[in-house]
């Protein structure tokens, strides 16, 4: 006879996690260096439709379907994780965002899964737990500004660091 509790424990441990989302049928290019996208006011005309990070460059920027951390984005994750080590009372709210294609659904999708890969990075790095935050706006801000070109939508496939000091 197995007790309960471990027959319950054992369903937790069979339980399988939500694919991935399928990648939209679009070439897979690798994401821009955050050093060298500018603001879409400046390269599209259109107005940003998202608010601006807690400092400038504080953002990852990802391919369309990816939720890779390029070298640029790996660099600005050491620097923020050495500073939420230097005090523990410092936090980071991970910000998910992604254009205006692909379904409501899907873009939650891709924004938690970039969101899970800068939080899992930064864990790696040495921060705790309780100093990183998340908010999945998915592509709710891309929905209240449509961008209607590659530049545009570009800058809207992120996930900003806000830091609270």
């Amino acid at each position: 006879m197995v007790p309960m509790a471990l027959i319950s424990l054992a369903g937790c441990a069979t339980k399988k996690p939500l694919p991935p989302p399928a990648a939209p049928a679009t070439v897979v290019v690798a994401a821009a260096p955050a050093g060298n996208i500018k603001p879409a006011t400046r390269e599209t005309g259109e107005t940003s439709p998202v608010p601006v990070a807690a400092a400038p460059g504080e953002r990852i920027y990802f391919a369309p379907g990816a939720s890779d951390i390029d070298g640029d984005g790996m660099a600005l994750l050491r620097l923020c994780a050495d500073r939420l080590k230097s005090d523990e009372r410092r936090r980071v709210t991970l910000v998910g965002m992604t254009d205006d294609l692909g379904s409501r659904t899907y873009n939650v999708a891709i924004a938690d899964r970039r969101i899970a890969t800068v939080q899992l990075a930064l864990r790696r790095l040495g921060v705790a737990a309780h100093q990183i935050k998340r908010r999945n706006l998915g592509g709710e801000m891309a929905q209240q500004q449509r961008c209607t070109t590659e530049p545009c939508r570009r800058l809207m496939r992120r996930v900003e660091l806000h830091c609270d000091d």
